[in-house]
């Protein structure tokens, strides 16, 4: 009986099989994160709606006392979110540290796992928080504005019910939040990677003095052609890419994918990578 004699892969080989292992559980954990936030909304919704079910009108003494009820409902929105994501992002941290530790280490090179310094990942998940905190009191204005209209144009209950929380996909206040929760539920997930890539690739730089870094384009579809004109591109692990949102745009400064100090255009939704890389690594 004969067979293929398969051949022993190239520590480069083994770098790329690891970033592509660790990239396929980065693609998921956005979407694992969103259906987790997601879930929290509708029931949020489903709060709101029962609270406007049990509305008997819209009186000035009883939409003060409604408005008050649903300002704690959404509240709670900010918290659940929280709580919701935690996962997720712990888990975003762990794999931003391995996307530099594990191909190094497979490519043949002697490294521990980086530690990075909690003080930037604290930040992040702060900044995290303020933004949720942020779409909740949007939609808390919002909300509370459609029912002062409904009470002023006479609508009914019913009626400011089925205009504020009809569904997550209609448009409409609810919405508005679920985009909005998608877009920073993927980016800044996304930017604790990075956070924690760039802290390990900082820290890994002490035992490989020559290391670099490389910008790795996500390889979707993604409307921002100057990433993928990036792909590629290496630097000293403590210099910056220059990249422009779009062509003809002034180009900013990303210490690495998602740097919050890059406009919104340069970062919400983006996917790419940052990797180690070494200008003599074996082929």
């Amino acid at each position: 009986m004969t067979g293929r004699v398969r051949l022993a892969s190239t520590p480069q080989d083994r770098f790329v099989e690891r970033v592509e292992a660790i990239r396929a559980r980065l693609d998921r954990l956005p979407d694992a994160a969103l259906r987790a936030a997601m879930e929290e909304l509708e029931a949020i919704r489903q709060r709101v709606l029962g609270e406007l079910v049990g509305a008997e009108g819209f009186e000035a003494f009883r939409l003060r006392e409604l408005t008050t009820r649903l300002e704690r409902v959404l509240d709670a929105f900010a918290e659940r979110y929280q709580t919701a994501v935690a996962p997720y992002q712990r888990e975003a941290v762990t794999l931003g540290r391995a996307l530099v530790s594990e191909p190094m280490v497979q490519s043949g090179l002697t490294l521990g796992v980086p530690e990075i310094p909690r003080r930037l990942v604290e930040a992040a998940l702060d900044y995290h928080a303020d933004l949720i905190q942020g779409v909740s009191q949007d939609a808390r204005r919002r909300i509370t504005q459609s029912l002062r209209l409904g009470a002023i144009e006479g609508k009914s209950p019913f009626e400011v019910m089925r205009d504020v929380a009809g569904s997550l996909r209609r448009p409409g206040p609810f919405a508005s939040i679920a985009a909005r929760a998608e877009a920073i539920t993927r980016t800044e997930l996304g930017r604790l990677q990075s956070i924690a890539s760039d802290g390990a690739l900082g820290e890994a730089k002490r035992l490989v003095p020559d290391l670099l870094k490389q910008w790795a384009h996500s390889g979707a579809i993604d409307f921002r052609v100057t990433h993928k004109l990036a792909d590629g591109a290496t630097r000293e692990v403590d210099d910056d890419f220059e990249i422009a949102p779009k062509p003809g745009l002034p180009k900013e400064r990303l210490r690495y994918p998602r740097d919050p100090r890059a406009s919104a255009a340069n970062t919400v939704n983006c996917g790419c990578l940052v990797l180690p890389f070494k200008a003599d690594w074996p082929a």
